[in-house]
């Protein structure tokens, strides 16, 4: 099954996986700096980046190395969100931690990653990929697929009723935050590429 709609400018799919239903976005971005910076800045310095994201706590790099071409690089990261009210039963702020596994291909410009999270892993799917165009000289056009899935059926304490409305407005959270936070990370490696 597979149904893509439009939301606010955005290509919005929703496809069938093992867990049930996953959002798939779509989004674009022009970063006014040249790519190689972009590129290199967001990969090598992913930790201050997240770090200066509200909604992150901390961020440390937990593997580096080589990867058949390309590097892969797995970061720790731990959340610092609002947890909404009718959630708390089922989620802490001690659980929002996750790997972002990541594989950065110089030679495509791109990056693909899963994430991997410490609770619940088999009920959340986040995956997707980044890449870089060069636009001009001086900017890079930054396009993002991400697949979002959470089926909250099996949760420990989740009852099977409510599995789909929790499922569907966590991914909605994780949707909301994804945005902004990119917003976020490309205005300050413009900032960092004007003190460059």
């Amino acid at each position: 099954m597979f149904l893509e709609t439009i939301t606010k400018g955005r290509l919005r799919a929703a496809s069938l996986w093992d867990g049930g239903i996953m959002i798939k976005y779509r989004y674009n971005r022009v970063v006014h700096a040249p790519r190689d910076f972009v590129f290199i800045t967001m990969r090598d310095h992913q930790t201050e980046l997240n770090e200066m994201l509200p909604n992150v706590s901390t961020c440390s790099i937990v593997e580096d190395r080589p990867c058949e071409g390309a590097r892969r690089i797995v970061a720790e990261v731990t959340g610092n969100a609002e947890i909404p009210f009718f959630l708390k039963p089922f989620i802490n702020i001690r659980q929002l931690v996750w790997h972002s596994i990541q594989i950065w291909d110089d030679d495509e410009w791109s990056c693909d990653y899963r994430i991997e999270t410490a609770y619940y892993r088999e009920h959340v799917e986040v995956r997707g990929k980044w890449w870089f165009k060069e636009r001009t000289f001086d900017k890079t056009n930054i396009y993002i697929d991400s697949m979002i899935g959470i089926d909250a059926k099996g949760i420990p304490g989740v009852p099977v009723q409510l599995a789909s409305g929790i499922s569907t407005f966590a991914e909605q959270i994780l949707h909301k935050m994804t945005l902004p936070n990119l917003n976020r990370i490309c205005a300050i490696v413009e900032e960092m590429n004007g003190c460059h």
